[in-house]
């Protein structure tokens, strides 16, 4: 399975077994306007569509790229979530979590065998995941990525 077909299973993976409306405060309401083309196409390196939104039960966004690259946004995520593995994906020996300094109160990396597949992060009472796929880039390149977008998202939200 190449590295997009992995993180793109990852991600659906957490966002199915890990999202609740439980806690989720937001007066954003569609994911989409939380960052921008241009934005997400320097993260991903490549440039992605304006984005399509999911949502009321699935509140993400997910930019594409002619390449199969892609960036997801799930907001709001529950903030009980963040530095939990997912249920679904507890008691598998390939998935771990990752803290990552200096993003909002706390931020883990849900990593799936030796890729980091999400970034959560939470602020006070809201939180957040984002992910990138591509297999044009390396994971530190992907890494990097993902906290510029979560970056932006914290000023937003």
């Amino acid at each position: 399975m190449n590295r997009v077909a992995g993180v793109a299973v990852a991600l659906t993976m957490v966002a199915a077994c890990g999202s609740s409306t439980a806690g989720k405060t937001s007066t954003v309401h569609n994911a989409c306007t939380l960052l921008t083309q241009a934005e997400v196409s320097a993260a991903v390196g490549v440039p992605v569509n304006g984005g399509v939104y999911e949502g009321p039960n699935a509140p993400n966004c997910t930019w594409t790229g002619g390449g199969g690259e892609a960036a997801t946004l799930n907001y709001p995520e529950d903030p009980a979530q963040v530095g939990q593995i997912p249920p679904g994906a507890q008691g598998l020996s390939n998935v771990s979590l990752v803290k990552v300094s200096g993003l909002g109160d706390a931020a883990y990396y849900l990593v799936v065998g030796n890729i980091s597949a999400a970034l959560d992060v939470r602020k006070g009472n809201q939180a957040f995941q984002v992910g990138i796929g591509s297999d044009k880039s390396s994971q530190a390149q992907i890494e990097a990525g993902e906290k510029a977008l979560a970056t932006l998202v914290l000023t937003r939200i």
